[in-house]
């Protein structure tokens, strides 16, 4: 029960104006709602100040976007990437770059030509490379948009008026929390990165084929049109290469068989097996090593794109997010745990249980 009369004074992180935060049982409660601009005040103590969110952050709150020219103050104060953070992600773009070229340039180079030479379409054969082409630089160009795009800057609505010396409207930051690593505000739709060390609005994932950084809002649209991209490069590649695969079956049989059938390595069976890809692609003629190379990547590539390129576009259809799903099976794990009686930390029922559910109540308080 709530102590009648007893309540701490705390102050709003965003429009500076005061309200009061209810004590249960000894305890103030851990976050409520700002009356007058909607945003959620957070660590509260019963010292009558308050941690992350609170009034000793407004002054270091208010520098951060003064001192962002542009008003952004998406960047990170606290924290920042690391160099390894970062070599990383120069890497997998190599990497992505690599993997793109191979496949391309086996698809045009070796598989196209010999699939279309003495068929009808022989005399289209430049043509059809040409449009390989095309679409080899189309994947290129959108994987560099990605990378070069800014994941879901944080747009500071309310707060921006408010350091022109204009006052924050009503209800203007609804639902806005304090981010303790950026040290500024954030909306409810944004998530803060500890990798990428910002706070990304509509955060879906990390990347770390994307130069190990976030997909969000600002680069949804160009990530998923890369996927397709890849996907339909992946399946030009992939039948170009199958046709040139059945044209030259018997040569490959052959070579397959002869590879196989040749003296065991160290009179061991499970060595002979394992080394028996090595040893095919070694003795092969270089127009065959081609294919399978192609033939591979191109199959393995195209199988994880498509159910990559599945997975975002239902969640599109559902209007969420990985991350949001993710919460939400959370969510549901934690009503099935407390349906089924079992108690533990953060959980309905548990030590702390019914703190919590309460505390995570957002109640809406009067002005002083």
């Amino acid at each position: 029960m709530q102590e009648p009369g007893s309540s701490i004074p705390v102050k709003c992180w965003a429009c500076c104006r005061k309200s009061e935060a209810p004590i249960y049982h000894g305890m103030a409660v851990s976050i409520i709602k700002c009356w007058y601009c909607g945003a959620l005040i957070e660590d509260i103590q019963l010292e009558g100040k308050t941690g992350g969110g609170g009034g000793d952050r407004i002054n270091n709150y208010m520098s951060d976007i003064t001192n962002n020219s542009d008003g952004n103050s998406s960047l990170p104060v606290l924290n920042q990437r690391t160099k390894h953070h970062q070599t990383l992600g120069y890497a997998m773009v190599a990497f992505v770059f690599f993997l793109v070229t191979i496949v391309a340039g086996g698809g045009i180079c070796i598989a196209l030509p010999d699939a279309v030479s003495f068929t009808p379409l022989s005399p289209a054969l430049p043509f059809l490379q040409i449009i390989a082409g095309i679409l080899y630089l189309f994947i290129l160009s959108t994987y560099i948009s990605i990378i070069a795009s800014h994941p879901g800057p944080v747009r500071l609505v309310g707060l921006e008026a408010r350091t022109a010396g204009e006052a924050i409207g009503q209800g203007a930051l609804n639902d806005w929390r304090w981010c303790k690593l950026c040290r500024q505000g954030k909306p409810p739709t944004a998530h803060h990165c500890r990798r990428c060390a910002i706070c990304v609005q509509d955060l879906d994932h990390h990347c770390l084929f994307t130069a190990n950084s976030c997909i969000g809002a600002g680069n949804m649209k160009p990530f998923l049109r890369f996927l397709y991209l890849v996907l339909l490069g992946c399946i030009f590649a992939f039948t170009a290469a199958a046709v040139m695969g059945w044209r030259n079956r018997v040569l490959i049989v052959k070579h397959t068989l002869a590879t196989w059938h040749r003296p065991l390595l160290f009179n061991s069976l499970l060595l002979h097996a394992l080394t028996f890809v090595w040893r095919w692609v070694l003795t092969t003629p270089l127009q065959l090593a081609g294919w399978a190379l192609s033939f591979t990547l191109s199959f393995s590539t195209g199988v994880g794109v498509a159910l990559l390129l599945h997975r975002q576009i239902k969640l599109k259809y559902r209007k969420s997010t990985v991350l949001g799903e993710l919460q939400r099976r959370r969510q549901e794990l934690q009503a099935a745990m407390a349906g089924e009686g079992r108690t533990g930390l953060g959980a309905p029922g548990g030590e702390f249980g019914q703190d919590a559910v309460h505390n995570r109540d957002v109640c809406k308080d009067k002005s002083m």
